[in-house]
């Protein structure tokens, strides 16, 4: 359960840092979609690097994916 804990806080704390350039960029009027897609792209690395487990790879490389194509 702590494991958990820190691996969300870590994966929110990346989501800020890597929101920064988007905020700032809004505030002086450009907008642009692909300084938010950061924001998704620092909360995983935060995560991962948290020792979270990567859910994506988890889910299309196991074995249960096997069973369903």
């Amino acid at each position: 359960m702590k494991s958990s804990i820190k691996n969300f806080i870590s994966a929110f704390l990346g989501a800020l840092i890597f929101s920064i350039p988007a905020i700032i960029l809004y505030m002086i009027g450009y907008l642009s979609s692909v300084f938010f897609m950061l924001v998704p792209y620092g909360a995983t690395l935060f995560y991962k690097k948290s020792s979270g487990q990567d859910i994506i790879c988890l889910l299309y490389t196991s074995d249960a994916a096997d069973d369903r194509i």
